[in-house]
């Protein structure tokens, strides 16, 4: 009897961290996957600023 309580309570624990485990590894792949995007967006908000600026500086020139 002390087995089958030892042995299901060793089952549980294992499920509980493998279930742990791979929510922390999910969410972990999700954070760098979040980051890579918000750099993507910051080097293309770069890119468009930098392509505002030589459509002023175009348009000025023109001006004149």
């Amino acid at each position: 009897m002390n087995t089958i309580w030892f042995g299901s309570i060793c089952i549980m624990c294992f499920l509980f961290s493998f279930i742990f485990l791979s929510l922390g590894a999910k969410r972990l792949k999700q954070n760098k996957y979040e980051k890579e995007i918000r750099v993507r967006c910051q080097q293309l908000q770069q890119y468009n600023n930098q392509i505002e600026l030589e459509r002023e500086t175009f348009e000025r020139q023109n001006q004149k």
